[in-house]
């Protein structure tokens, strides 16, 4: 394990401007080192180094808390910004229904939704050279969420909410690396889209919680209302869950579809897989066999992760190896880097599926790489959100064929996950 430290404030601003780029930066010139900003932030710690990381994650010996950041104050209590025994007592509120779905009706529900985005997309892209499919695959996933997780009608959320969302979860976010103050004078656009945002969200959960008796038995909302205010914010918890389920899955799909785009080879080789066998392997419990289809959503997590960073600040003075943090030190682990690896690595920066064929032993999504956290608080959703993914792409690629628009990845942005800033466009053809 190795650390090193950076003096100069170039660094801070790139990370301020671009988090995700600069993470991807990061990882290209300081393979899985270490890295001290000492003048951003009051020192940050960027941390690459899978053993460092998953030190830090597990958290045994305590000395760690999440960092909440801009979240916990514009958003109030729930399972997001909550920890220790409170984040505990938050989570079982909804961790029963996010565990209890089955493979099998997560990848009906998934083909069913997907389905009607493969003739949206088609319908689209009849009518314009690319189209922007972020959207598309926002609703979808969502819908899928409301009738698995929060087991009510999808039909009775506004499709406009996934916007309305990512508005108010990208103030927050941003906030992470700039104040409030400087965002409002130089993107004011930014906190409007906010507050607007915030204002429909509580009308859609009002319009929910007043229909909760009709939705259902077992119905996340009336959980989510029965529960103790007191220390709760019943409206942050229910868009926590919400956006936490749909807005990671539909951003791994959306890179997915944009990786097999730019390898034509790949995707007709995965299309010949998944139209020879469709579903029965997604529709049985139990171990999965590393197919092609596997494969490609791992190494779409790899080299995309949805969440590229996680932070925590520490509680007390602490050490390992290199790396000595002073109380209240933040931490960002950086997912981008440790998924990413050594330098040693072939080809680390291509997407190349097949590079998990040369893996020895467990090859699930939460020990390739560390796409959905390590420790406590790894994503509780993590089987729900692949088979999902490897449902929809399934779907999608039985429908259609996907070119790319000739766009590089251009900027990205990192609001409730890492998408590219001015969504991603691709053409589309029926197969």
């Amino acid at each position: 394990m190795t650390a090193s430290e950076h003096r100069s404030d170039s660094l801070g601003a790139s990370l301020r401007s671009d988090p995700a780029s600069f993470l991807y930066f990061l990882a290209k010139t300081k393979p899985n080192e270490d890295v001290l900003l000492s003048q951003v932030l009051g020192g940050l710690w960027v941390v690459q180094n899978p053993k460092t990381a998953r030190w830090i994650l597990a958290n045994r010996d305590k000395a760690f808390d999440k960092y909440f950041g801009f979240h916990k104050s514009a958003l109030g209590r729930s399972r997001l910004t909550a920890d220790g025994e409170d984040w505990r007592h938050l989570r079982d509120i909804s961790q029963e229904n996010i565990v209890a779905p089955k493979r099998p009706e997560i990848a009906r529900t998934a083909q069913i939704e997907f389905g009607l985005v493969a003739d949206e997309m088609l319908k689209a892209a009849s009518q314009s050279k690319s189209i922007q499919i972020d959207e598309l695959i926002d609703v979808a996933s969502m819908r899928v969420l409301c009738a698995l997780i929060f087991q009510i009608d999808p039909d009775q959320v506004s499709p406009t909410i996934v916007k309305s969302l990512r508005s108010v979860f990208k103030l927050t976010s941003l906030a992470n690396w700039a104040p409030v103050e400087v965002i409002q004078k130089d993107a004011p656009e930014i906190v409007e889209a906010a507050n607007a945002g915030f204002t429909h969200i509580q009308e859609e959960f009002a319009g929910l919680t007043a229909q909760q008796k009709n939705l259902g038995d077992g119905n996340l909302i009336a959980k989510i209302n029965a529960s103790d205010h007191g220390s709760l914010d019943a409206i942050s918890e229910f868009s926590t869950v919400l956006v936490a389920g749909y807005e990671t899955t539909s951003t791994a799909i959306s890179w997915i579809l944009y990786s097999l785009a730019r390898a034509r080879k790949l995707q007709d080789q995965l299309r010949y897989e998944v139209c020879s066998n469709p579903y029965p392997r997604l529709a049985t419990e139990g171990p999965r066999e590393m197919d092609l289809l596997r494969r490609v959503v791992l190494e779409a997590l790899r080299l995309f992760p949805p969440v590229p960073a996680l932070g925590r600040i520490a509680n007390r003075d602490v050490a390992l190896g290199e790396v000595s943090l002073n109380r209240g030190q933040r931490v960002v682990i950086s997912i981008i880097g440790v998924n990413l690896g050594p330098k040693e690595q072939l080809d680390r920066f291509a997407f190349d599926p097949d590079r998990l064929l040369a893996i020895e032993g467990d090859r699930s999504p939460t020990t390739v790489g560390m796409p959905f956290g390590h420790g406590q608080r790894i994503c509780p959703g993590s089987q729900f959100a692949v088979t999902e993914i490897e449902a929809a792409i399934s779907t999608l690629l039985q429908r259609i064929v996907v070119f790319p628009d000739n766009s590089s990845v251009g900027k990205l942005e990192w609001g409730v996950s890492m998408r590219r800033a001015n969504g991603n466009f691709l053409r589309i053809e029926s197969t």
